[in-house]
């Protein structure tokens, strides 16, 4: 699967994949296993809200389909699944307090072409833009009261194939060059690991995978990105008369995956800038390694930005460290990031936070409501790290302590360190309880603290 349509397919699948969830802990734990002739047997498919010709990964028949004139057999089939969520939040960034009640869909509609064609719809109808949602606002008094309208907009709509599935008559003939994968229509899209973009666009990818290198890789993949449209800039604010040029690769040698990203933005509002994304993730014995260098040319920054109005380029170091502890199922990480002057990502969709957002629980917003993180994920002349511990209890219970800070070197009133707390219940194989807590003590302001009691039902 391609690096732009991976997040596609996993925007379609993640909430019926989710619902397999109870299968995955469930199995490590003896004492629950159930087996019959030593196989282990399978627990119910949680199915999608709808399904119409072919179920989603149950036995079924598969239905004689029809051939389009390209030579290509089509089997239709229509799924319609998501996810809602509904949270009761506190935040107080140590200026002001928020209290709310905040409501989220994602609703999705996936025509089935083949294995490897499909288009997706999706829509998100209790917030609009990521930035009003659905619910009721208890703090600051002056804004209290209910919020939010039905929106209709589309969010997700994109058609993705693979020439070669298309055209078979290509492959049958020995063309290889057929075996190229394209997405074309509003999809996410997430570079980096998210720093460099993490946006939902309008735009087409190209991507040809598993090409040879000889000796210097044993799998090497390129995508080679247009986007025109619907394209949010690094305060995650829609920007008119955008495109955005890129060519996003990896490759595998031995012992060692690599990335290479390369993209370019023009703008009518002079958005423009140039972006530069290095990855490398191996593993050292039992250490989980990832480490990233990205650069910014962002020329779209105001002349009187107030934090640095002298520079328009920046870079962020970034370093994933983690391990699983022996004996357990726990996880064990530490991450660590220094920025130099004002790196800013090229394209960032409201309620993905900042470049920082990847680095821990503490810089990660809630993605719903006006939950911020614990920590400024600007990447502004800063340096800072995360580490926590991920246990894995029993009845498929999850805990996680996190301990993070950030130094600005620009402005102390930016420095702060924190400490964040997050426990997930899930109930039968569709529901998932969060609680998620953080006390941040920052430089020369209050003290910040925030709680918030989260529900997600997938179907």
């Amino acid at each position: 699967m391609t690096r732009v349509m991976a997040l596609g397919v996993g925007i379609a699948l993640s909430c019926v994949a989710e619902l397999t969830l109870a299968t995955d802990t469930e199995s490590q734990d003896s004492n629950d296993a159930r087996t019959a002739g030593g196989l282990a047997i399978l627990p119910e498919r949680p199915a999608p809200l709808l399904e119409l010709n072919e179920p989603f990964l149950a036995p079924s028949t598969l239905s004689r389909g029809w051939e389009i004139p390209t030579g290509a057999v089509w089997r239709p089939s229509l799924w319609v699944f998501g996810r809602y969520q509904s949270a009761l939040q506190y935040f107080d960034n140590g200026e002001n307090d928020q209290a709310e009640w905040a409501n989220r869909l994602d609703l999705f509609f996936n025509l089935r072409l083949t294995g490897t064609e499909r288009i997706l719809v999706g829509f998100r109808p209790l917030d609009r833009d990521g930035r009003q949602y659905a619910g009721y606002t208890f703090k600051p008094n002056e804004n209290e009261g209910w919020a939010g309208d039905f929106d209709t907009d589309v969010s997700v709509a994109f058609f993705e194939g693979d020439i070669g599935e298309i055209f078979p008559v290509l492959s049958e003939k020995g063309y290889q060059a057929a075996d190229i994968g394209f997405a074309i229509g509003r999809q996410p899209l997430n570079i980096q690991n998210g720093i460099l973009i993490n946006d939902t666009l309008d735009g087409i990818g190209v991507t040809k995978n598993t090409l040879f290198l000889g000796g210097l890789a044993t799998n090497f993949q390129v995508t080679g990105f247009y986007g025109w449209g619907n394209i949010n800039d690094y305060n995650q604010e829609p920007i008119g008369g955008t495109k955005i040029y890129g060519l996003f690769s990896s490759w595998d040698t031995y012992s060692t995956t690599m990335e290479l990203d390369l993209a370019y933005r023009e703008s009518d509002d002079s958005h423009d800038g140039y972006w530069l994304g290095l990855g490398s993730t191996r593993r050292f014995g039992h250490l989980n390694t990832t480490f990233r260098f990205n650069y910014s040319d962002a020329t779209d920054i105001p002349e009187d930005n107030q934090v640095d109005n002298t520079q328009r380029e920046g870079y962020l170091l970034s370093a994933e460290l983690s391990l699983t502890p022996a004996a357990t199922n726990d996880l064990a990480y530490l991450n660590l990031f220094h920025s130099e002057k004002n790196y800013v990502s090229l394209a960032r969709d409201r309620g993905n936070g900042g470049p920082l957002a990847s680095m821990g629980i503490l810089f990660a917003g809630a993605g719903i409501g006006n939950y911020g993180a614990a920590l400024d994920p600007t990447a502004n002349k800063t340096s800072g790290f995360a580490m926590g511990y991920q246990w894995q209890l029993a009845k498929r219970r999850q805990l996680t302590l996190e301990l993070g800070g950030r130094y600005s070197h620009l402005t102390q009133e930016q420095s702060a360190i924190a400490v964040g707390m997050r426990y997930q219940q899930p109930i039968g194989n569709r529901t998932l309880v969060q609680l998620d807590m953080f006390h941040s003590a920052q430089k020369r302001r209050d003290d910040a603290n925030g709680i918030r009691v989260g529900v997600q039902v997938n179907f």
